[in-house]
């Protein structure tokens, strides 16, 4: 871009703008779910709230991590912004050789990690409230009652609607503002952040028009279920008092006909109840057409996190300074500078067994030489490979320091049967004195030895004045003969 036109005030303002907006969204989705924790089984767990659950549930879901996605895109472009800001802050600062004002904007505060809690489902088990006498329907119609609870689903409606809202007057307060404050700048960050800002805009009007198809989903579903319970209430009311009235009638009559009226009884008993088996099952039927619609009308086109990878340090150098893992790779070399001078525990057994050692090791050593080198065989032995070394040598080689190769090969000789042990045992003395010497050699602290190799340099001397080498060889100013005061110019010639 060639042309750029900046005003970091505008920037910062546009960050606060969109950190705002970014966290009424978070706080809208929070508040949402906090609402729906209580709303378990409001389908109910019948056939016709679990066929509407499996529509609600997936959907809701989905509503509302597209929510804390938005939320995140929000706080990652205004963290974008401000860091942006303080880029431009610093050039400016370099480029005005230190005259413009140099500071770091604040960091806008970042929406927590994570997707939310988890809500109830919708066709958990859920017994409701069904009236008395239901049994007896149930029995003879072979249904069950529908357990789904109209004051939940309406609360629930309350709750997506609400965040319907929410999330329209976070993206069109807010978020808008944050896009008219850099208006007339110009520069890639800009465009970029544009671009961005038009892609959050979108995707949260569609997250809204999800949430108000949930909410009328909801609604329709409490108007439907207290529709249904209204009118099976009365189905069961009126069908027992009918019943009874018919039963009490038959009674009667039987004692004056003698029994003739029983079958005109029956009769119309068994029409009544067909026409209420007819009337609970369509009202059931309605109930399932109902739940069978999806709860949302406009799917998500998967909303994810759209700004992925800006959450950086404004100040990365201060940030790994302060991080834990600055201290750790500072702590063992100032503490390996403190300690070189610290002997080991094992420094007085070493001092002791040194010259001792040092005596037997040079006898055994001219001895083992001399034996070793004695036959081609056994300076073969120590140069090739342990396969080539049988194959020439025989099954005597063996693999292992020269030491052991030595033995061995004494053994294989049937040399030395009565002091070889000794000697054995002497050189394993040795290599463990020759351990004990690098131990000495380590500092006493275990978290000390691995810190950087401290170079201790010379005294630095200053290369002095880059003119030194144009002085005047003399010794330095000498008094003139002439008491008369010196000028700058000489004098003018009689």
């Amino acid at each position: 871009m060639g042309v750029l036109r900046v005003d970091t005030d505008r920037h910062i303002e546009a960050a606060i703008l969109e950190s705002i907006a970014g966290r009424r969204i978070a706080d809208a989705a929070h508040l949402a779910e906090s609402s729906l924790q209580h709303t378990s089984g409001m389908a109910g767990w019948a056939a016709v709230g679990a066929e509407w659950a499996a529509s609600y549930d997936p959907a809701a879901s989905e509503v509302l991590r597209a929510c804390h996605d938005l939320a995140l895109a929000s706080s990652d472009t205004a963290l974008a912004l401000t860091l942006a800001a303080g880029r431009y802050i610093s050039a400016e600062h370099v480029a005005s050789m230190g005259l413009s004002r140099f500071f770091t904007p604040p960091t806008p505060a970042a929406v927590e990690e994570g997707a939310g809690t988890r809500i109830p489902s919708a066709g958990a088990p859920n017994p409701g409230w069904p009236p008395p006498s239901w049994d007896i329907i149930a029995g003879i119609a072979g249904v069950i009652w529908p357990a789904g609870d109209p004051d939940l689903l309406a609360s629930a409606a309350a709750a997506w609607a609400a965040l319907a809202d929410d999330i329209r007057a976070a993206i069109d307060g807010p978020g808008a503002e944050a896009a008219f404050a850099v208006r007339c700048l110009q520069s890639e960050d800009l465009a970029l952040f544009r671009e961005r800002s038009t892609v959050i805009r979108e995707s949260g009007r569609l997250i809204a028009q999800a949430s108000r198809d949930i909410a009328a989903g909801c609604e329709e579903l409490a108007t439907a279920v207290r529709t249904a319970h209204q009118e099976l209430v009365d189905e069961t009311e009126g069908f027992v008092l009918e019943c009874a009235a018919l039963a009490a009638v038959g009674v009667a009559l039987s004692l004056v006909t003698l029994g003739g009226s029983a079958a005109v009884t029956t009769l119309v008993g068994a029409a009544r109840t067909a026409q209420m088996v007819a009337r609970v099952h369509g009202v059931i039927s309605r109930l399932a057409l109902l739940a069978r619609t999806r709860a949302v009308a406009t799917r998500l086109s998967g909303a994810t996190r759209m700004t992925a990878g800006l959450r950086t340090p404004a100040c990365p150098i201060t940030s790994m300074r302060s991080a834990p893992g600055w201290t750790r790779q500072s702590a063992p070399f100032a503490g390996a500078r403190a300690s070189t001078g610290r002997p080991s525990r094992l420094a007085p057994a070493a001092r002791v067994l040194r010259p001792v050692g040092s005596a037997g090791l040079k006898l055994l050593d001219s001895r083992a030489v001399s034996v070793a080198l004695s036959s081609p065989a056994s300076l073969v032995r120590g140069r090739l490979s342990l396969p080539a070394r049988r194959m020439v040598v025989g099954p005597g080689a063996v693999g292992g320091s020269a030491s052991d190769q030595v033995f061995a090969l004494l053994r294989s000789k049937g040399l030395g049967s009565s002091v070889l042990p000794a000697a054995e045992a002497a050189v394993r003395t040795r290599d463990r004195i020759e351990t004990a010497r690098g131990l000495v050699a380590l500092p006493g602290a275990l978290k000390d030895r691995y810190g950087a190799v401290v170079v201790d340099a010379g005294p630095v001397r200053s290369p002095g004045r880059l003119t030194g080498v144009r002085a005047s060889p003399g010794p330095g100013p000498t008094i003139g003969s002439s008491p008369v005061r010196r000028t700058s110019r000489p004098a003018a010639s009689p």
